[in-house]
């Protein structure tokens, strides 16, 4: 269900005010119960709610001083619906900040909300941006920078190198991933080995 035109204003301006409280407040308390508690629907709660984790978890270079905290965003952003994970990611993308910071941490969502196969190859994929791997990284998948452990869990076992060719476009990669994989079913463990 997609959300009206004014809704879509209404969701624009409360990612707006998000982000300017965001700058002057700690890191987001919700709790996985609370989060999950809204679960049902993609009503303005969980968006908002979603924009703040995404306004305060740390991005992908951050990981190795950050671990609890990255794994604890992506853990409760996985909860969220498709329809408020999507919004969300519009929202937030529309924000000032550092856009490749943004960026980085749409890649890593967009692999925790969908449940990818672990032997998914690249070959498999469109591309939607040049994340590079280091040299070391073992073999490639669709769910790269993140492993699938025996326990169900996602560990995030690298960082990217950098990144080359044109912009990362999250939200087609999202529409990409929906179309072709289910929603995770449960809640996701994540884990930081970096």
């Amino acid at each position: 269900m997609s959300p009206t035109p004014h809704k879509s204003k209404n969701l624009h301006r409360l990612a707006i005010a998000l982000a300017a409280a965001a700058v002057s407040t700690q890191a987001c308390h919700t709790s996985h119960q609370d989060f999950r508690d809204h679960k049902s629907s993609a009503d303005d709660t969980q968006v908002a709610q979603a924009i703040k984790l995404f306004i305060n978890m740390p991005a992908w270079l951050e990981a190795p001083r950050m671990p609890t905290e990255l794994a604890s965003s992506l853990e409760m952003l996985s909860l969220c619906t498709t329809d408020a994970l999507r919004a969300a990611e519009v929202a937030y993308l529309s924000n000032s900040g550092d856009k490749y910071a943004k960026l980085e941490k749409l890649f890593l969502v967009n692999r925790c909300a969908f449940a990818i196969p672990s032997n998914t190859e690249l070959k498999e994929a469109r591309l939607f941006g040049g994340w590079l791997a280091p040299l070391s990284a073992p073999r490639l998948t669709m769910l790269w920078p993140f492993r699938e452990m025996e326990d169900g869990s996602l560990d995030l076992f690298t960082l990217h190198s950098g990144y080359l060719g044109p912009d990362y476009t999250p939200l087609e990669e999202f529409d990409f991933l929906q179309k072709r994989f289910p929603r995770r079913t449960r809640a996701l463990s994540v884990k930081v080995s970096l």
